[in-house]
């Protein structure tokens, strides 16, 4: 992966470049299969009109299920993309603090909890175990989390933005 396409890529990250094109291949196998769902004859909605006395009503009269590949497709891309973005992040990381322990490296990561209080939680080990260049006020660390917390699944809303 050398030469003149990849000149402005560090060499730490000319490895994620792969996991770009595949996430890239699969964007574009799901677009192909909603281009045919899509176009299909007949179209995905089936409409039919019912008279009601004096009222005209549309009524839903079929739907085309979604091919199911699609939404495997979609995690499968979205997964590749969260790597990406992991691998990245882990780079970066690595070339600020040098190697890391096994304890600090897996507290590298885009968290993905269930709750708000689980994501709390992670928060606080990584506080305590965590690299430190994604320790809270380090550049990377205002970088990694642009509202991150909105993966948690929450009712509070994300506030806390680089700059802010």
């Amino acid at each position: 992966m050398t030469g003149t396409t990849h000149d402005w890529l560090p060499d730490r990250h000319l490895g994620v470049s792969a996991t770009l094109s595949h996430a890239d291949e699969l964007i574009g196998e799901i677009s192909d299969l909603l281009f045919h769902y899509q176009t299909q004859e007949g179209g995905i909605v089936g409409l039919r009109e019912e008279q009601d006395g004096s009222v005209s009503k549309t009524v839903v009269d079929r739907v085309a299920p979604m091919p199911r590949k699609i939404p495997l497709l979609v995690a499968d891309a979205l997964v590749t993309l969260r790597a990406a973005i992991e691998h990245t992040i882990f780079a970066e990381v690595e070339q600020v603090d040098g190697p890391l322990n096994e304890k600090a490296a897996k507290l590298v990561e885009m968290p993905a909890s269930e709750t708000y209080d689980a994501f709390e939680e992670w928060k606080k080990k990584r506080r305590r175990n965590g690299p430190a260049s994604l320790q809270a006020g380090s550049e990377l660390s205002d970088a990694s989390t642009v509202c991150s917390r909105s993966i948690a699944r929450r009712t509070r809303r994300c506030t806390r933005w680089p700059g802010s």
